[in-house]
């Protein structure tokens, strides 16, 4: 069959074993390997080929304590070499087809990092960075620059999920592939966001966990913020930024007054004050619900 496959796609490679190159998706029948250019295959003719024939992945990962991790951290490998009693943060990526390559992609991350990082691919465009944590370690903030620089440099785009830091321990393997499972439900979403950390993500997936009855008396309480986007975003930026009016006057590019008057309307139409927790964590959750149910 792979011949059959290999004719198809006259830029693929039939060998007798698996070539280390990051570009192509491999599949093997047999003694023989399909190398098949990523560039000529759909997302649905990749996910046929790998129902088919299991997917076989080079080895992008040059340095042996990148591969060690990889095994740690995927394949139920030892604890990888060199590791700290140390908390490490796991940062999982996913990069668009662009003007790069593995070792430049790699490069330019640790020129934003302060002290020494590893990277290891999991696939042509999917990969994660380990670092040992510290106050030095880049802030979530400042991932913002770090995905704008790289995307400009190399013509991509950058997602990230920012893990949790915590210890080296037999758990870490089990974390990280929840951590990639959320990150892989995150991408399938309608988000603007590029940058994600469990605690941004949790409201989302409880919004889509929620139980219909429970997503319609958000529905019936809220549904007049359907006709009037612009007060929704007036809300969920206020809530986004702490409730703080001047950030949210500055992101929105309105007078405060105009602010306050927007505010006073939802007051005034639902009688919640925002400046109470629970109301607040009530009146974001609806907003969620309502955005997603908008671009549906």
């Amino acid at each position: 069959m792979l011949l059959k496959i290999h004719r198809h796609y006259p830029n693929s490679i039939l060998a007798d074993a698996i070539q280390n190159n990051s570009h192509y998706h491999w599949f093997q029948e047999g003694a023989q390997w399909l190398g098949i250019p990523s560039a000529d295959l759909t997302a649905n003719e990749l996910h046929l080929l790998q129902t088919l024939f299991t997917p076989q992945i080079p080895n992008l990962n040059h340095s042996p304590a990148a591969e060690s991790w990889r095994q740690f951290l995927s394949e139920d490998g030892a604890f990888p070499q060199h590791s700290k009693d140390a908390d490490y943060r796991i940062i999982h990526f996913a990069v668009t087809k662009g003007d790069w390559t593995p070792y430049d992609f790699e490069t330019a991350f640790k020129g934003f990092f302060h002290q020494s990082m590893i990277m290891f691919w999991k696939n042509d465009f999917e990969g994660a960075i380990i670092e040992e944590y510290n106050h030095h370690s880049p802030q979530s903030d400042e991932f913002e620059g770090i995905c704008h620089a790289i995307e400009s440099d190399f013509l991509t785009d950058l997602t990230l999920y920012i893990g949790t830091p915590q210890p080296v321990t037999k758990d870490l393997p089990r974390n990280f592939q929840h951590d990639g499972n959320i990150f892989e439900t995150a991408k399938k979403g309608n988000h603007a966001e590029k940058i994600f950390t469990f605690e941004t993500l949790l409201p989302v997936m409880l919004i889509n966990e929620m139980p219909k009855y429970i997503q319609n008396s958000l529905l019936a309480r809220f549904s007049f913020l359907l006709d009037d986007q612009e007060l929704l975003t007036t809300i969920m930026v206020f809530l986004n930024n702490g409730s703080n009016a001047s950030m949210t006057a500055k992101k929105l590019f309105i007078h405060r007054n105009t602010l306050q008057y927007r505010l006073d309307k939802f007051g005034e139409k639902t009688g919640i004050n925002l400046k109470d927790f629970k109301q607040a964590s009530t009146v974001y959750l609806a907003c969620l619900y309502l955005k997603q149910s908008s671009t549906e």
